[in-house]
Protein backbone atom coordinates (compact mmCIF):
# COMPACT_ATOMS: atom_id res chain seq x y z
CA UNK A 1 0.00 0.00 0.00
CA UNK A 2 2.93 2.25 1.13
CA UNK A 3 4.41 1.49 -2.18
CA UNK A 4 1.82 2.27 -4.89
CA UNK A 5 0.65 5.15 -2.91
CA UNK A 6 4.73 6.61 -3.13
CA UNK A 7 4.83 5.60 -6.82
CA UNK A 8 1.82 7.74 -7.46
CA UNK A 9 3.42 10.79 -5.30
CA UNK A 10 6.67 10.37 -7.32
CA UNK A 11 4.50 10.37 -10.95
CA UNK A 12 2.35 13.06 -9.80
CA UNK A 13 5.69 15.03 -8.23
CA UNK A 14 7.84 14.74 -11.68
CA UNK A 15 4.37 15.63 -13.94
CA UNK A 16 4.07 19.18 -11.96
CA UNK A 17 8.24 20.25 -11.75
CA UNK A 18 9.25 21.55 -14.71
CA UNK A 19 12.94 21.16 -14.07
CA UNK A 20 12.64 17.52 -14.67
CA UNK A 21 12.87 16.38 -18.28
CA UNK A 22 13.62 12.75 -18.77
CA UNK A 23 11.48 12.17 -21.85
CA UNK A 24 9.01 9.02 -21.38
CA UNK A 25 9.91 8.03 -18.15
CA UNK A 26 7.17 9.57 -15.50
CA UNK A 27 7.76 7.59 -12.55
CA UNK A 28 11.67 7.70 -12.37
CA UNK A 29 13.15 8.13 -9.38
CA UNK A 30 15.67 10.70 -10.76
CA UNK A 31 15.57 13.92 -12.91
CA UNK A 32 18.83 12.86 -14.65
CA UNK A 33 21.61 13.52 -12.46
CA UNK A 34 19.95 13.38 -8.54
CA UNK A 35 17.72 11.42 -7.09
CA UNK A 36 14.59 13.05 -6.36
CA UNK A 37 13.98 14.18 -2.72
CA UNK A 38 10.54 12.47 -2.97
CA UNK A 39 12.03 9.22 -2.97
CA UNK A 40 14.68 10.09 0.32
CA UNK A 41 11.86 11.07 1.98
CA UNK A 42 9.65 8.00 1.51
CA UNK A 43 12.70 6.39 1.90
CA UNK A 44 12.50 8.91 5.45
CA UNK A 45 8.73 7.64 6.30
CA UNK A 46 9.56 3.94 6.21
CA UNK A 47 12.54 4.09 8.58
CA UNK A 48 9.69 5.84 10.70
CA UNK A 49 7.14 3.72 10.21
CA UNK A 50 9.41 0.30 10.81
CA UNK A 51 8.23 -1.85 13.71
CA UNK A 52 10.66 -2.86 16.58
CA UNK A 53 10.44 -6.50 15.23
CA UNK A 54 11.85 -5.23 11.84
CA UNK A 55 15.58 -5.91 11.94
CA UNK A 56 16.33 -5.86 8.36
CA UNK A 57 14.53 -3.05 6.60
CA UNK A 58 16.59 -0.15 8.32
CA UNK A 59 19.73 -1.68 6.72
CA UNK A 60 18.34 -2.26 3.43
CA UNK A 61 16.71 1.17 3.00
CA UNK A 62 20.57 2.05 4.16
CA UNK A 63 22.38 -0.35 1.39
CA UNK A 64 19.97 1.77 -1.56
CA UNK A 65 21.01 4.93 -0.41
CA UNK A 66 24.14 4.74 0.64
CA UNK A 67 25.24 2.31 -2.00
CA UNK A 68 23.36 2.48 -4.87
CA UNK A 69 20.90 6.11 -5.24
CA UNK A 70 24.70 7.87 -5.75
CA UNK A 71 25.30 10.72 -8.28
CA UNK A 72 28.56 8.82 -9.66
CA UNK A 73 28.26 5.88 -11.16
CA UNK A 74 31.60 4.44 -10.29
CA UNK A 75 30.48 5.02 -6.72
CA UNK A 76 27.83 2.42 -6.67
CA UNK A 77 27.82 -1.23 -5.59
CA UNK A 78 28.51 -3.89 -8.42
CA UNK A 79 26.02 -6.67 -8.36
CA UNK A 80 28.87 -8.88 -7.08
CA UNK A 81 29.16 -6.57 -4.14
CA UNK A 82 25.08 -5.84 -3.10
CA UNK A 83 24.79 -9.34 -3.31
CA UNK A 84 27.75 -9.67 -0.89
CA UNK A 85 25.87 -6.77 1.29
CA UNK A 86 22.67 -8.51 1.43
CA UNK A 87 24.21 -11.68 2.94
CA UNK A 88 25.86 -9.41 5.49
CA UNK A 89 22.63 -7.58 6.23
CA UNK A 90 20.65 -11.18 6.60
CA UNK A 91 23.02 -12.14 8.66
CA UNK A 92 23.34 -8.65 11.40
CA UNK A 93 19.49 -8.74 11.22
CA UNK A 94 19.53 -12.25 12.33
CA UNK A 95 21.78 -11.98 15.08
CA UNK A 96 20.25 -8.42 15.68
CA UNK A 97 16.78 -9.78 16.47
CA UNK A 98 17.48 -13.27 18.25
CA UNK A 99 19.61 -11.03 20.70
CA UNK A 100 16.73 -8.82 21.50
CA UNK A 101 14.59 -11.83 22.02
CA UNK A 102 17.19 -12.78 24.77
CA UNK A 103 17.86 -9.49 26.48
CA UNK A 104 14.06 -8.92 26.82
CA UNK A 105 13.72 -6.15 24.47
CA UNK A 106 11.35 -8.36 21.81
CA UNK A 107 9.02 -10.72 22.57
CA UNK A 108 8.65 -13.72 20.69
CA UNK A 109 4.72 -14.26 19.41
CA UNK A 110 2.76 -16.72 21.08
CA UNK A 111 1.40 -20.25 18.45
CA UNK A 112 -1.86 -18.50 18.71
CA UNK A 113 -1.42 -14.96 17.65
CA UNK A 114 0.75 -16.52 14.20
CA UNK A 115 -2.41 -19.09 13.65
CA UNK A 116 -4.68 -16.04 13.88
CA UNK A 117 -2.62 -13.69 11.36
CA UNK A 118 -1.89 -16.60 9.20
CA UNK A 119 -5.28 -17.59 8.89
CA UNK A 120 -5.89 -13.77 8.50
CA UNK A 121 -3.70 -13.48 4.82
CA UNK A 122 -4.82 -17.11 4.37
CA UNK A 123 -8.30 -15.62 3.43
CA UNK A 124 -7.19 -12.11 2.19
CA UNK A 125 -7.28 -11.33 -1.06
CA UNK A 126 -4.47 -11.52 -3.31
CA UNK A 127 -6.13 -8.20 -4.73
CA UNK A 128 -6.77 -5.58 -2.88
CA UNK A 129 -10.81 -4.25 -3.51
CA UNK A 130 -11.89 -0.73 -3.10
CA UNK A 131 -13.41 -0.20 0.63
CA UNK A 132 -16.61 0.59 -1.15
CA UNK A 133 -16.59 -2.96 -3.13
CA UNK A 134 -16.11 -4.48 -0.04
CA UNK A 135 -18.34 -3.05 1.99
CA UNK A 136 -20.93 -4.22 -0.62
CA UNK A 137 -20.32 -7.47 -1.09
CA UNK A 138 -19.66 -7.77 3.08
CA UNK A 139 -23.47 -6.42 3.38
CA UNK A 140 -24.60 -8.86 0.46
CA UNK A 141 -23.50 -11.54 2.59
CA UNK A 142 -25.65 -10.65 6.01
CA UNK A 143 -26.68 -13.51 7.44
CA UNK A 144 -30.59 -13.75 7.05
CA UNK A 145 -31.14 -14.94 10.53
CA UNK A 146 -29.11 -12.57 11.92
CA UNK A 147 -31.04 -9.53 9.46
CA UNK A 148 -34.19 -11.13 10.80
CA UNK A 149 -33.05 -10.89 14.62
CA UNK A 150 -31.98 -6.92 13.81
CA UNK A 151 -35.13 -6.07 12.15
CA UNK A 152 -37.34 -7.93 15.30
CA UNK A 153 -35.61 -5.96 17.81
CA UNK A 154 -36.72 -2.47 15.76
CA UNK A 155 -39.78 -1.97 18.24
CA UNK A 156 -36.93 -2.31 21.21
CA UNK A 157 -34.93 0.52 22.87
CA UNK A 158 -32.01 0.97 21.14
CA UNK A 159 -28.94 -1.01 22.92
CA UNK A 160 -25.47 0.92 23.09
CA UNK A 161 -23.25 1.16 20.61
CA UNK A 162 -20.73 -0.84 22.35
CA UNK A 163 -23.16 -3.76 22.27
CA UNK A 164 -22.37 -6.53 20.10
CA UNK A 165 -19.73 -5.22 18.32
CA UNK A 166 -18.38 -8.62 16.83
CA UNK A 167 -21.43 -8.07 13.70
CA UNK A 168 -19.37 -5.25 12.27
CA UNK A 169 -16.59 -7.85 12.35
CA UNK A 170 -17.91 -8.73 8.47
CA UNK A 171 -17.62 -5.10 7.55
CA UNK A 172 -13.56 -5.11 7.92
CA UNK A 173 -11.69 -4.74 4.77
CA UNK A 174 -9.06 -7.51 5.31
CA UNK A 175 -5.66 -6.77 3.28
CA UNK A 176 -2.77 -9.37 2.75
CA UNK A 177 0.07 -8.15 4.52
CA UNK A 178 3.28 -8.73 2.09
CA UNK A 179 5.47 -11.91 2.79
CA UNK A 180 3.87 -12.74 6.18
CA UNK A 181 2.67 -15.97 5.12
CA UNK A 182 6.32 -16.89 4.32
CA UNK A 183 7.42 -15.42 7.36
CA UNK A 184 4.85 -17.09 9.71
CA UNK A 185 5.18 -20.71 7.74
CA UNK A 186 9.07 -20.42 8.81
CA UNK A 187 8.30 -20.03 12.06
CA UNK A 188 8.84 -23.41 13.98
CA UNK A 189 6.24 -23.61 16.22
CA UNK A 190 3.57 -23.37 12.87
CA UNK A 191 3.48 -26.17 10.45
CA UNK A 192 1.28 -27.38 7.70
CA UNK A 193 0.21 -30.69 8.13
CA UNK A 194 -0.44 -31.03 4.59
CA UNK A 195 3.42 -30.44 4.02
CA UNK A 196 4.70 -32.74 6.54
CA UNK A 197 2.78 -35.62 6.36
CA UNK A 198 5.24 -37.25 3.87
CA UNK A 199 7.89 -36.43 6.01
CA UNK A 200 6.37 -38.14 9.18
CA UNK A 201 5.67 -41.33 7.79
CA UNK A 202 9.76 -41.68 7.01
CA UNK A 203 11.48 -44.32 9.11
CA UNK A 204 12.37 -42.70 12.59
CA UNK A 205 15.85 -44.62 12.84
CA UNK A 206 18.86 -44.36 10.44
CA UNK A 207 20.81 -47.59 10.85
CA UNK A 208 24.84 -47.29 10.82
CA UNK A 209 26.59 -49.73 8.89
CA UNK A 210 29.87 -50.86 10.35
CA UNK A 211 33.19 -51.69 7.94
CA UNK A 212 35.24 -54.14 8.99
CA UNK A 213 38.35 -51.93 9.58
CA UNK A 214 37.72 -50.58 13.12
CA UNK A 215 39.78 -47.43 12.57
CA UNK A 216 37.83 -45.93 9.49
CA UNK A 217 34.28 -45.60 9.41
CA UNK A 218 32.29 -43.79 7.09
CA UNK A 219 28.36 -42.52 6.44
CA UNK A 220 26.67 -40.42 3.97
CA UNK A 221 23.34 -38.53 6.02
CA UNK A 222 21.23 -36.10 3.80
CA UNK A 223 20.44 -33.03 6.28
CA UNK A 224 16.71 -32.29 5.98
CA UNK A 225 15.11 -29.68 3.73
CA UNK A 226 18.72 -28.70 2.94
CA UNK A 227 21.05 -28.49 0.44
CA UNK A 228 23.76 -29.50 2.69
CA UNK A 229 24.76 -33.43 3.52
CA UNK A 230 27.29 -34.64 6.11
CA UNK A 231 29.75 -36.96 5.22
CA UNK A 232 31.44 -38.92 8.91
CA UNK A 233 34.99 -39.94 8.85
CA UNK A 234 34.77 -42.91 10.52
CA UNK A 235 31.13 -41.88 12.32
CA UNK A 236 28.80 -38.83 12.37
CA UNK A 237 28.90 -37.22 16.30
CA UNK A 238 25.12 -39.07 17.28
CA UNK A 239 26.43 -42.32 16.67
CA UNK A 240 29.51 -42.46 18.75
CA UNK A 241 28.14 -44.83 20.83
CA UNK A 242 31.09 -47.82 21.70
CA UNK A 243 28.63 -50.82 21.63
CA UNK A 244 29.94 -53.23 19.04
CA UNK A 245 26.75 -54.85 17.95
CA UNK A 246 25.68 -55.46 13.48
CA UNK A 247 24.06 -52.18 13.33
CA UNK A 248 23.24 -49.10 15.43
CA UNK A 249 19.67 -47.09 15.47
CA UNK A 250 20.82 -43.63 15.89
CA UNK A 251 17.70 -41.48 17.95
CA UNK A 252 15.24 -39.69 15.48
CA UNK A 253 16.29 -36.52 14.14
CA UNK A 254 13.98 -34.13 14.88
CA UNK A 255 11.83 -33.59 11.06
CA UNK A 256 12.03 -30.32 9.74
CA UNK A 257 8.20 -28.24 9.46
CA UNK A 258 7.07 -26.49 7.07
CA UNK A 259 9.77 -23.70 5.78
CA UNK A 260 12.34 -24.69 8.55
CA UNK A 261 15.36 -27.22 8.44
CA UNK A 262 15.98 -29.44 11.37
CA UNK A 263 18.97 -27.82 12.04
CA UNK A 264 17.10 -24.21 12.35
CA UNK A 265 14.65 -25.87 14.84
CA UNK A 266 17.61 -27.36 17.20
CA UNK A 267 19.28 -24.33 16.76
CA UNK A 268 15.77 -22.03 17.96
CA UNK A 269 15.21 -24.58 20.96
CA UNK A 270 18.96 -24.62 22.07
CA UNK A 271 18.69 -20.77 22.41
CA UNK A 272 15.54 -21.05 24.20
CA UNK A 273 16.92 -23.35 26.29
CA UNK A 274 20.32 -21.58 27.13
CA UNK A 275 18.21 -18.27 27.88
CA UNK A 276 15.94 -19.81 30.26
CA UNK A 277 18.75 -21.86 31.82
CA UNK A 278 20.97 -18.88 31.90
CA UNK A 279 18.52 -16.86 34.05
CA UNK A 280 20.11 -14.16 36.23
CA UNK A 281 23.57 -15.25 36.40
CA UNK A 282 25.83 -17.51 34.58
CA UNK A 283 27.29 -17.83 37.83
CA UNK A 284 24.86 -19.47 39.47
CA UNK A 285 23.04 -21.48 36.72
CA UNK A 286 23.92 -24.49 34.93
CA UNK A 287 24.95 -24.80 31.26
CA UNK A 288 21.84 -27.13 29.67
CA UNK A 289 23.10 -30.62 28.71
CA UNK A 290 22.39 -33.37 26.14
CA UNK A 291 21.80 -36.67 27.92
CA UNK A 292 21.77 -38.70 25.15
CA UNK A 293 25.60 -37.55 24.32
CA UNK A 294 26.46 -37.06 27.44
CA UNK A 295 25.29 -41.22 28.14
CA UNK A 296 28.21 -41.87 24.75
CA UNK A 297 30.68 -38.76 24.55
CA UNK A 298 33.28 -38.72 27.09
CA UNK A 299 37.03 -37.97 27.18
CA UNK A 300 36.93 -36.75 24.29
CA UNK A 301 38.38 -33.42 22.25
CA UNK A 302 35.79 -31.44 20.13
CA UNK A 303 37.71 -28.94 17.28
CA UNK A 304 35.42 -27.41 15.04
CA UNK A 305 36.64 -26.44 11.41
CA UNK A 306 35.54 -23.90 9.19
CA UNK A 307 36.08 -23.10 6.14
CA UNK A 308 36.40 -19.35 5.41
CA UNK A 309 36.95 -19.07 1.45
CA UNK A 310 35.73 -16.53 -0.26
CA UNK A 311 33.00 -19.29 -1.58
CA UNK A 312 31.72 -19.98 1.48
CA UNK A 313 30.60 -16.45 2.24
CA UNK A 314 27.13 -17.33 -0.05
CA UNK A 315 26.30 -20.03 2.99
CA UNK A 316 27.57 -18.08 6.01
CA UNK A 317 24.21 -17.56 7.65
CA UNK A 318 23.69 -21.19 7.17
CA UNK A 319 27.07 -22.30 8.80
CA UNK A 320 27.01 -20.17 11.56
CA UNK A 321 23.71 -21.52 12.49
CA UNK A 322 24.87 -24.94 12.36
CA UNK A 323 28.12 -23.98 14.13
CA UNK A 324 26.56 -22.71 17.23
CA UNK A 325 23.82 -25.50 17.01
CA UNK A 326 26.83 -27.83 17.38
CA UNK A 327 28.66 -26.26 19.95
CA UNK A 328 25.51 -25.38 22.29
CA UNK A 329 25.14 -29.37 21.94
CA UNK A 330 28.00 -30.95 22.63
CA UNK A 331 30.20 -28.01 23.95
CA UNK A 332 29.14 -28.92 28.14
CA UNK A 333 30.50 -32.83 27.12
CA UNK A 334 34.23 -31.57 25.91
CA UNK A 335 35.22 -31.18 29.63
CA UNK A 336 39.02 -29.17 28.56
CA UNK A 337 36.47 -26.54 25.76
CA UNK A 338 35.88 -26.67 22.44
CA UNK A 339 38.66 -25.36 19.83
CA UNK A 340 37.59 -23.46 16.42
CA UNK A 341 40.07 -23.28 13.59
CA UNK A 342 39.38 -21.97 9.88
CA UNK A 343 41.26 -23.12 7.01
CA UNK A 344 42.47 -19.59 6.14
CA UNK A 345 44.23 -17.37 8.77
CA UNK A 346 44.61 -17.82 13.05
CA UNK A 347 43.37 -14.34 13.79
CA UNK A 348 40.08 -15.56 15.17
CA UNK A 349 40.68 -19.17 16.29
CA UNK A 350 39.29 -20.31 19.78
CA UNK A 351 40.65 -22.32 22.70
CA UNK A 352 39.27 -24.17 25.36
CA UNK A 353 36.04 -22.11 25.24
CA UNK A 354 33.59 -23.83 28.05
CA UNK A 355 30.19 -23.30 29.78
CA UNK A 356 28.32 -19.74 29.11
CA UNK A 357 31.25 -18.57 26.76
CA UNK A 358 30.35 -20.94 24.28
CA UNK A 359 27.98 -19.13 22.02
CA UNK A 360 28.67 -15.63 22.39
CA UNK A 361 32.38 -16.63 21.47
CA UNK A 362 32.06 -18.57 18.75
CA UNK A 363 29.22 -15.91 17.20
CA UNK A 364 31.64 -13.19 17.37
CA UNK A 365 34.71 -15.04 15.95
CA UNK A 366 32.19 -16.41 12.97
CA UNK A 367 31.58 -12.38 12.53
CA UNK A 368 34.90 -11.36 12.53
CA UNK A 369 35.94 -13.70 10.51
CA UNK A 370 33.35 -12.80 7.87
CA UNK A 371 34.20 -8.97 7.84
CA UNK A 372 37.63 -10.55 6.86
CA UNK A 373 37.18 -12.80 3.96
CA UNK A 374 39.03 -11.44 1.09
CA UNK A 375 37.82 -12.57 -2.74
CA UNK A 376 41.14 -14.29 -3.24
CA UNK A 377 40.99 -16.23 -0.63
CA UNK A 378 41.09 -20.44 -1.41
CA UNK A 379 41.04 -23.32 1.00
CA UNK A 380 43.96 -26.19 1.47
CA UNK A 381 42.25 -28.36 3.11
CA UNK A 382 44.85 -31.13 3.11
CA UNK A 383 46.78 -28.37 4.36
CA UNK A 384 44.48 -27.54 7.68
CA UNK A 385 43.92 -31.36 8.25
CA UNK A 386 48.07 -31.64 7.84
CA UNK A 387 48.70 -29.12 10.75
CA UNK A 388 46.04 -30.45 12.78
CA UNK A 389 47.17 -34.07 12.43
CA UNK A 390 50.50 -32.81 13.39
CA UNK A 391 49.31 -31.23 16.55
CA UNK A 392 47.83 -34.18 17.60
CA UNK A 393 50.40 -36.53 17.14
CA UNK A 394 52.28 -34.84 19.65
CA UNK A 395 49.92 -35.70 22.57
CA UNK A 396 48.01 -38.31 21.00
CA UNK A 397 46.41 -39.73 24.91
CA UNK A 398 42.83 -38.34 24.54
CA UNK A 399 40.42 -39.31 21.71
CA UNK A 400 39.50 -36.53 19.10
CA UNK A 401 36.43 -35.63 16.80
CA UNK A 402 36.82 -33.34 13.95
CA UNK A 403 33.69 -31.34 12.98
CA UNK A 404 34.48 -29.83 9.53
CA UNK A 405 31.55 -26.76 7.75
CA UNK A 406 33.07 -26.75 4.36
CA UNK A 407 31.30 -26.64 0.74
CA UNK A 408 33.53 -29.16 -0.54
CA UNK A 409 35.32 -26.85 -3.57
CA UNK A 410 38.72 -26.27 -1.88
CA UNK A 411 40.32 -24.43 -4.92
CA UNK A 412 43.53 -24.50 -3.05
CA UNK A 413 43.87 -28.43 -3.01
CA UNK A 414 46.46 -28.85 -5.85
CA UNK A 415 45.57 -32.61 -6.28
CA UNK A 416 41.36 -34.06 -6.20
CA UNK A 417 42.97 -36.81 -3.65
CA UNK A 418 45.30 -35.20 -1.72
CA UNK A 419 42.71 -35.09 1.35
CA UNK A 420 42.49 -38.64 1.02
CA UNK A 421 46.00 -39.04 1.30
CA UNK A 422 46.89 -36.89 4.25
CA UNK A 423 43.80 -38.70 6.01
CA UNK A 424 45.62 -42.07 5.19
CA UNK A 425 48.92 -41.18 6.26
CA UNK A 426 47.74 -40.03 9.59
CA UNK A 427 45.71 -42.81 10.27
CA UNK A 428 49.04 -45.05 9.51
CA UNK A 429 51.78 -42.88 11.78
CA UNK A 430 48.77 -43.28 14.33
CA UNK A 431 48.33 -46.46 14.11
CA UNK A 432 51.93 -47.11 14.07
CA UNK A 433 52.26 -45.25 17.33
CA UNK A 434 49.23 -46.84 19.41
CA UNK A 435 49.86 -50.17 17.96
CA UNK A 436 46.46 -50.73 18.25
CA UNK A 437 43.57 -47.99 18.03
CA UNK A 438 40.39 -48.61 19.82
CA UNK A 439 37.24 -47.97 17.92
CA UNK A 440 36.83 -44.00 17.04
CA UNK A 441 39.90 -42.90 18.27
CA UNK A 442 39.82 -40.22 15.98
CA UNK A 443 37.12 -39.51 13.78
CA UNK A 444 36.07 -36.85 10.99
CA UNK A 445 32.61 -35.22 10.12
CA UNK A 446 32.14 -32.85 6.83
CA UNK A 447 29.19 -31.20 7.03
CA UNK A 448 29.05 -29.66 3.67
CA UNK A 449 26.87 -26.65 1.52
CA UNK A 450 26.29 -26.19 -1.94
CA UNK A 451 25.27 -28.57 -4.95
CA UNK A 452 28.70 -28.27 -6.82
CA UNK A 453 29.55 -31.23 -8.94
CA UNK A 454 33.17 -31.29 -8.55
CA UNK A 455 32.92 -31.05 -4.74
CA UNK A 456 30.30 -33.45 -4.63
CA UNK A 457 32.61 -36.07 -6.40
CA UNK A 458 34.98 -34.98 -4.03
CA UNK A 459 33.02 -35.82 -0.49
CA UNK A 460 31.66 -38.89 -2.25
CA UNK A 461 35.06 -40.14 -3.01
CA UNK A 462 35.94 -39.74 0.43
CA UNK A 463 32.26 -41.34 1.19
CA UNK A 464 32.94 -44.76 -1.04
CA UNK A 465 36.36 -44.91 -1.30
CA UNK A 466 38.27 -44.46 2.27
CA UNK A 467 37.88 -47.03 3.17
CA UNK A 468 38.90 -50.10 0.35
CA UNK A 469 42.19 -48.06 1.14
Amino acid sequence: MVREDAIKDLRKRRQHDPSISVPDCDDAFHDGSKVLDAVTEWHDHLRNSTRRADTISRHVLDLVDQGMLVDDPEKRLTSAKLCESLDKIILRANNEYQQSVENGTLKKESEGTLKALLKLDLHAPTIAKPFSQAEKESDSAINPKLLHEQNSTLSRPRLSNRVRKSEYFGKIVIAKTANREQVIRSDSKISDRNETSEQSSRSETIPIRKPPNPIIQTTHHELDATQSRETAIPSPISAVSEQDSGEEPVPPTPRPQSGITAVAMEYYRLMELWAKSKGVSSFFSKIPKDDYLDHHISKRDITFVVDNAHSMKLHWTNSEMTLLTLAMKIGPLDKDGLDLRYTIGEQHELNDIKSWRIEPRFRQSMRDTYDRIDERDQTDMAATLSAIFDEYLKDYSKKKTLIILTNGLWEGSALTEDVENVILEFIANLKSRIGSLKRRWFTIQFISYGNDEKALRRLQHLDDHLNAK
